[in-house]
């Protein structure tokens, strides 16, 4: 038998549609897990602290919890026309644990351990700390060889950190500005439930039933106004990157739209509170149902309105050709 019909019989078997499936989504199908995991993670924090270090994590709108989860869909979004192309290269096995053993000791680490920490800088660590097991998080199942094809795009997701660990400072000193605009909002909303409430403007409190909140810096919106800035301009930025015509009027008036959008989202948050409060259970309202109903609202909010902004603010670059 030659050469020839020897490499002939020996032709690779063919893969099922399900194999091939995998194969072409394969990127696609580990952004997912990425995402549920990394919420996963998020969720477990909150109980570890409180279990193991005796303080709590106090996320103030829900949104800056899992705002870089944002970037996967605005990822997606603007780069499309590369990722499309892209397979995954596996990582071996040790580089695999070793990112694992990274996460979980971002997991299980703990602010307090540098003695002395202000409440602010405890705010600020964690959020330092859950951006660096997020981005290990994303080293493991995207793996570096995908990463670093896209190494501009993740060096500009590493800066949304600086505007996120800001926000805690601003809130701190301006979040009656916020309040106030959020209470505005609110007392349109608040008399659509034909519900019994009180409004005390002076104080930034309402209450519906026996059930009353404060739009205090917990609730003024201020870090989901943070955030959105951030990933809205790293869009924009993105585009650009990728071969985009930025219409720089559009984009301005979409920003500006979302801007109110966020408000809106915000004052829609705190009603859900008080109706959770005064219609369910106060506790669950505080406790559980606070910081959780901001991450889903602003998250759904954002993945769709970014993904309707950006092709109706941004246009390929035409390529010319010579005669």
């Amino acid at each position: 038998m030659s050469k020839k019909s020897h490499k002939q019989n020996q032709q690779p078997a063919k893969k099922s549609f399900s194999d091939q499936i995998l194969e072409r989504n394969q990127v696609l199908i580990r952004s997912l897990i990425f995402v549920a995991v990394s919420v996963l993670f998020n969720v477990l924090r909150q109980f570890i602290t409180y279990k193991m270090w005796g303080y709590k994590v106090f996320y103030a709108d829900g949104f800056s919890r899992f705002a870089l989860l944002g970037f996967v869909p605005l990822f997606w979004y603007t780069c499309w026309g590369r990722i499309k192309n892209e397979k995954y290269n596996s990582e071996s096995g040790f580089v695999m644990v070793m990112y694992a053993v990274a996460a979980l000791f971002f997991e299980l680490c703990s602010v307090k351990w540098l003695n002395g920490i202000s409440p602010r800088a405890m705010q600020i660590g964690e959020v330092i700390i859950g951006f660096l097991r997020e981005l290990i998080l994303l080293f493991m199942y995207m793996g570096r060889p995908f990463l670093n094809k896209f190494k501009y795009e993740f060096l500009l997701m590493t800066g949304v950190i600086i505007p996120l660990a800001a926000a805690q400072i601003v809130t701190e000193y301006y979040w009656e500005y916020s309040s106030a605009v959020t209470f505005i909002a609110l007392k349109v909303l608040v008399p659509l439930t034909h519900l019994p409430y009180t409004m005390n403007p002076e104080h930034f409190t309402l209450s519906i039933k026996d059930f009353a909140v404060t739009i205090g810096a917990s609730c003024a919106g201020l870090q989901s106004l943070t955030a959105f800035t951030a990933l809205f301009a790293l869009a924009v930025i993105l585009l650009r990157k990728n071969g985009a015509v930025i219409n720089v009027t559009k984009s301005i008036f979409f920003y500006l739209g979302g801007f109110v959008l966020v408000y809106i989202t915000n004052s829609i948050r705190v009603l859900a509170i008080l109706l959770v409060g005064a219609l369910y259970d106060k506790n669950f309202a505080i406790n559980s149902f606070h910081s959780s109903i901001g991450a889903v609202l602003f998250l759904f909010f954002f993945v769709l309105y970014i993904g309707y902004c950006i092709p109706r603010m941004s246009s390929r670059r035409v390529q010319k050709t010579a005669d």
